[in-house]
């Protein structure tokens, strides 16, 4: 046991303090009036046992026990002497609810006490309950302290005789915690409160707050659980609702944010899912719609671009899921919006690419998907268009100082013929004899029929002059 031990020196009293030995764990130091006057418990402690000892029960100290988070802790709460004239005369105890953690003494003998006093949220203005006094007991007594039972602990304490010696302690129970249901909280002044909304409280108990729903849920104030967003909307921690997910974005149930559509695919507001864009259409990544392809280029469904259409095939107008084959006789480069016919003189098959030449002896008109072989005795005409006979008259225009010479005659002149037979050989044309001269063509040719032509300031060894010369039908 530790005390104060008075001393008697001369004429004066010497207080030595004693520590407490470890078998006392529990109790405080010693206070009285003539030195530390003021003792209170480790930290979240309460006083369950209060001992005295020395003249008039002056030398005191408290016993501690319990683990308790004490919110809130305050001086002087209680008080207690045995003064005549105060109201608080022989009893003093903590506000309904609070703990004795400590205690104060002034005056002679340590005979006015004032307590520290500690509550927890869950129990702020509660009631005491099973209350009760211990025996009394003093400096005098055996034993010279008192202790609450099991599970009590002390509010208040009581005493009598002169300077307050005989003592007795006002024991209670923990008061009942407070508790509120589903969507309610403990506040600080132990009442109930509604949780705000984006947060939720399950169950009956002494809970004194609620907690955040959590990302891709939400609540109303006063939920006992947070409702899972749904699809298509999404929402951060502590939400009071989910927001809609953007055009070209999506979501699924209890989504925290939204994902980007992929290139391909597209979305309006408020969609779970992305849709993929049909032929004929393109997007990017986060697209709200899709675009149609340009002419000329086509796609299948869910394309992120368009393709140019091959050679050999076009697509014509916007939106097009594919490319059209071009037909025989026609043909086109890639990229086309339209087949090109063939001119005459040439053909293709379907698809094609490009035009061939009719062969030797064959010709065809514009757009021909073959060419025609001449008849034997016949062959084909400069542009390929036909087949002519080898006494067909060939006319020339002549032209010579801006005037046009439809008869090569006009000039005296002797003209080429269109024999490829016998090109020497003399025929009839509309009464004139036409006489067929090789040097009067290019160089290397023997046949005017063959091509169009023309051939400008050439002399000739007869000493004419040719202008310009263009075979015609």
């Amino acid at each position: 046991m530790s005390r104060w031990i008075r001393m008697v020196v001369g004429f004066g009293v010497l207080a030595i303090w004693i520590a407490p030995t470890a078998a006392e764990a529990g109790w405080t130091g010693w206070f009285s009036d003539e030195n530390r006057n003021f003792v209170s418990c480790p930290r979240n402690q309460y006083a369950n046992g209060f001992q005295c000892s020395g003249k008039y029960c002056d030398n005191r100290r408290l016993h501690c026990t319990g683990s308790i988070a004490f919110a809130e802790i305050k001086d002087h709460q209680g008080f207690v002497t045995d003064e005549q004239g105060n109201r608080s005369r022989g009893f003093g105890a903590c506000p309904d609810g609070w703990y004795l953690v400590g205690i104060l003494c002034t005056g002679r003998y340590c005979d006015n006490q004032h307590f520290r006093c500690a509550r927890r949220i869950s129990s702020y203005q509660r009631k005491h309950v099973g209350c009760s006094w211990t025996q009394w007991f003093s400096e005098e007594t055996r034993p010279n302290a008192a202790a609450c039972p099991a599970g009590k602990h002390i509010v208040g304490l009581g005493c009598s005789g002169r300077y307050c010696d005989n003592i007795r302690l006002y024991c209670c129970s923990p008061p009942p915690s407070a508790s509120c249901g589903s969507g309610y909280y403990v506040n600080s002044s132990g009442s109930c409160s509604r949780c705000s909304a984006g947060t939720y409280k399950s169950g009956t108990n002494g809970a004194t707050s609620c907690s955040r729903c959590p990302a891709g849920r939400y609540s109303s104030s006063g939920a006992s659980s947070c409702s899972t967003c749904r699809a298509g909307t999404y929402s951060s921690s502590g939400a009071s609702s989910c927001s809609t997910c953007s055009a070209g974005t999506y979501s699924s149930s209890g989504a925290s944010s939204c994902s980007r559509c992929s290139a391909g695919t597209y979305s309006s507001s408020g969609a779970s899912s992305c849709s993929r864009c049909s032929g004929g259409s393109y997007s990017s990544s986060g697209a709200s719609s899709c675009s149609r392809c340009g002419a000329g280029t086509y796609s299948s469904s869910g394309a992120s671009s368009c393709s140019r259409c091959s050679a050999g095939t076009y697509a014509a107008g916007l939106g097009n899921s594919s490319c059209r084959t071009c037909s025989a006789g026609t043909y086109s480069s890639s990229g086309a919006t339209s087949c090109n016919r063939c001119p005459a003189g040439t053909y293709s098959s379907s698809g094609a690419s490009s035009c061939s030449k009719c062969a030797a002896g064959s010709y065809s008109n514009s757009g021909a998907s073959s060419c025609f072989q001449c008849r034997a005795g016949t062959y084909p005409d400069p542009a390929l268009k036909s087949c002519i006979s080898p006494r067909t008259c060939i006319r020339f225009k002549l032209y010579s100082n801006g005037r046009v010479y439809v008869n090569p005659y006009e000039k005296g002149w002797k003209s080429s013929w269109c024999n490829v037979e016998t090109p020497q050989q003399r025929v009839s044309c509309r009464g004139r004899t036409l006489r067929g001269l090789e040097a009067y063509l290019p160089k290397g040719k023997t046949n005017p029929c063959e091509f169009s032509w023309k051939r400008s300031g050439r002399r000739f060894a007869d000493g004419g002059v040719l202008w310009s010369i263009e075979l015609i039908r």
